[in-house]
Parts: C-alpha cells; structure tokens; sequence
C-alpha cells in the first residue's frame, strides 16, 4: 500500500470486515518523472574535460516543480539553508 500510495498517490484499503476503499491523497500526476529517448542520463562524457550537469540540472528542475505542487518554500530559498551552513562552519 505504501508504494502505491507514493508512486500513484492512491492506495487500496481492504480488510477482514471492511468494505475495500480507495483513498486518494490527491497527488499531482506531474511529480510522476519517466526518463526517455534523449531525456536520459549520459552514461559517458564525449570528450575529455567535458561535464555533465545534466543529472543535478534534473534535479534540481524536479525540486523546483515539487515544492510548486506542495506549496512549500525551499530551505534554500527561503535562506535558512545559509544560516545553518554559516552556524556549522563557524
């Protein structure tokens, strides 16, 4: 149930005594990221010297679209990212 509830944002309650249920916690079809054709992560880097962003690019883009689906501020964002990483280095 766990799985399902994270990977479709529903699960199927069913038991000894209860009639069977779906419950729906409303999670957004777009936090669902399939990786395909040209979308997906390089397993070499053509040239010598050469990065590859792409991965944390990713990332960093579904970060982004989680907290707009969450409605939630970044740690980051919101600086307090800052301050913890100035108290840990002081």
């Amino acid at each position: 149930m766990a799985a399902s509830a994270l990977t479709k944002g529903k699960a199927s309650i069913a038991g000894e005594g209860y009639k069977t249920k779906v419950v729906d916690f409303g999670r957004s079809a777009d936090l669902t990221i399939t990786l395909s054709g040209s979308d997906q992560w390089p397993l070499s880097i053509a040239s010598a010297g050469a990065t590859n962003t792409q991965p944390s690019d990713d990332i960093e883009a579904w970060h982004t679209t989680f907290l707009k689906n969450s409605r939630a501020v970044s740690a980051y964002s919101s600086g307090i990212h800052q301050q913890v990483m100035a108290y840990i280095s002081s």
